[in-house]
């Protein structure tokens, strides 16, 4: 018998024609499905594990069912997608948002050096031979199923397994900020939708920093003389009614803030109802149309200065109101991200930034480095009732505003920490604002986005400037877009010339609701809280 004869060569020729038992296919397409599902980490719990295998044999079965080509077509792409996956596994983790990212900032060149010198002809062999067995196992393995109810069962199972599973846990797909992968029970369906939603994020991410650091003509702001350090705290979903500067009297909620301010503008009105709205018209100049002009923003005003700039963020760093300003934090020099996936999962109080921020002003503090510090609080964001396990404002009531008065008064706190930090270093300006407001509604007992309402639009904004000895309440309006023009202005010189500015300043008209239609301020409605 010639070797080319013998029945393992044959076999490994056309392994569909050595006749295997239906329990021998069983039995190896089983053992290999479970392997894989196994090894892949894509299934945490024991439950999802099963879930995977069950629906993945189902999937090969019904592939089988389809035609020997159709089944090889498919084994062999299974296959391709299962190396790619773990040789990136094995060098460089699970798949991730960060991984994409690195992918996207990885040129041709630095990839193709790093895929020099990881494989080695024993890692390409062990690939090569994993791949042509695994391939071979799966074609030998090819179950049929001739009865047309079944297979067509089956196709429905496949289809509406994954739609009742987005229903149920809330996901939908055509959401790029969701990751629809956890709809998914095959194997092919969770790497594909996974590998999709972070490289769609990264993507974006990539999008949106490329606009803004892509150069502005800074040039009106000749005069922009920075001063050593200026910090900019970005508040959330904070009322300009429950700060004590602005009238809150009921007891001392904001003692830092009223006690150190050396400006408060008490009438201060967001431009829009959200977040993504408002910041994106206030961190950034504005067109004719009042649409941001993404390269005109303040972290390009700072570097255009050669000022080093710092983002620390305890808001999300992925989602459809998130990404647009972590791509913003990324184009500073440094960035910090308490939480790296969306606001949502939150697990840190706003005071775990200040160890970065003390640790920036000390080193500013001894070079004499020029600094620019954005923090982004997360501050008030609704829902803040499962936030404080202890409550130590005095207020008799333990409901949910009470919780909502003492997220204001931790964020006081937080402010008084960096002011008093900020004692050594006589050059700052520190600038406190809410991104938006936000509405109660008394019956239902919860704090949400009411486009509708003044209390949703009026927001806190106070300076302090170093060396200033003022204590000045300013009752003239003015929207949040005039931000740029309010920094620039403390970090002209010697001679702060405010006044002059808010001469120039007309109060707004109009607000932006959640869909950006203009709602007109004198048409708002009130919303007080009963206290």
């Amino acid at each position: 018998m010639s070797a080319s004869s013998h029945p393992f060569f044959r076999w490994l020729r056309r392994p569909e024609q050595i006749k295997l038992s239906l329990w021998v296919k069983l039995l190896l397409l089983s053992g290999f499905i479970w392997v894989v599902n196994d090894l892949s980490g894509l299934f945490p719990s024991f439950s999802s594990k099963v879930q995977g295998f069950a629906a993945t044999m189902l999937l090969f079965v019904v592939m089988g069912s389809l035609g020997r080509t159709v089944y090889r077509v498919f084994s062999v792409l299974f296959v391709l997608l299962l190396a790619v996956y773990f040789f990136t596994l094995k060098l460089y983790g699970p798949l991730s948002y960060d991984l994409m990212l690195s992918m996207r900032f990885t040129t041709t060149a630095e990839s193709y050096g790093y895929l020099s010198d990881v494989l080695r002809w024993g890692m390409v062999l062990s690939l090569v031979l994993g791949i042509s067995l695994s391939i071979t196992l799966l074609f030998a393995s090819r179950i049929v199923i001739r009865n047309k109810y079944f297979l067509g069962a089956s196709v429905l199972i496949l289809i509406a397994l994954p739609v009742a599973k987005a229903q149920l846990t809330g996901v939908v797909l055509s959401n790029k900020y969701r990751d629809g992968s956890s709809a998914f029970s095959t194997i092919p369906g969770k790497l594909i939708f996974k590998a999709r939603y972070d490289l769609g994020l990264a993507n974006e991410l990539v999008e949106n920093m490329t606009a803004y650091d892509a150069g502005y003509d800074w040039s009106a702001y000749s005069d922009f003389i920075p001063k050593q350090v200026n910090i900019i705290v970005i508040g959330e979903s904070s009322r300009a009614d429950f700060y004590d500067m602005n009238g809150f009297d009921l007891f001392p909620l904001t003692p830092n803030m009223d006690s150190t301010f050396n400006y408060n503008f008490s009438q201060c009105i967001s431009p829009a109802s959200v977040t993504i709205s408002s910041l994106t018209r206030t961190l950034f100049l504005t067109d004719s149309n009042f649409n941001s002009i993404p390269q005109a923003n303040l972290v390009s005003l700072f570097r255009s200065k050669g000022v080093k700039t710092y983002w620390i963020s305890n808001q999300g760093r992925v989602g459809r109101s998130d990404s647009p300003f972590s791509a913003l934090g990324m184009t500073c020099d440094s960035s910090y991200f308490l939480n790296q996936a969306s606001y949502h999962t939150a697990q840190e109080q706003d005071q775990a930034m200040l160890p970065y921020l003390h640790d920036i002003l000390e080193s500013s503090s001894r070079t004499g480095e020029q600094v620019a510090i954005f923090l982004h609080l997360l501050g008030s964001h609704p829902p803040i009732d499962n936030k404080y396990d202890t409550l130590t404002i005095a207020y008799p009531k333990r409901n949910i505003v009470a919780h909502y008065m003492q997220s204001v008064h931790e964020t006081d706190a937080f402010v008084g920490e960096i002011v008093d930090a900020l004692q050594v270093i006589p050059k700052h300006n520190m600038f406190y604002f809410s991104d938006h407001g936000i509405t109660y509604d008394e019956k239902q007992e919860y704090f949400y986005h009411g486009a509708g309402n003044w209390e949703n639009y009026h927001v806190p904004l106070v300076v302090w400037s170093g060396g200033d000895t003022a204590h000045r309440n300013i009752d003239q309006g003015i929207s949040l877009s005039n931000l740029i023009g309010l920094v620039h202005c403390f970090n002209k010189g010697p001679e702060l010339q405010l006044d002059s500015l808010l001469s120039t300043i007309r109060p707004p008209l109009t607000v932006l609701d959640a869909d950006n239609t203009p709602r007109a301020i004198l048409k708002l409605g009130s919303n007080p809280i009963g206290l």
